[in-house]
């Protein structure tokens, strides 16, 4: 069962909006990073911003062990 609560305030967002957790808007072609994170998870992130940046950056991933590394290929 759920208990119902009013009146409890919304935290402020952590970051500003359009704004990004992984640094894509940082790298240069041949950058790369690895995220401790699902392939799709990542891969979903950066087609978001590649969709939002008008097609100007791409990005490739593979998986290394755990991890996943993004590398920015244009």
């Amino acid at each position: 069962m759920y208990e119902i609560n009013k009146n409890v305030p919304i935290p402020a967002k952590n970051r500003e909006p359009g704004c990004t957790k992984y640094p894509f808007a940082k790298m240069e072609v041949g950058d790369s990073f690895l995220a401790n994170t699902k392939q799709t998870t990542i891969c979903n992130a950066a087609k978001g911003f590649e969709h939002r940046h008008g097609g100007a950056y791409k990005f490739a991933t593979r998986v290394e062990g755990d991890c996943v590394r993004i590398w920015r290929i244009a």
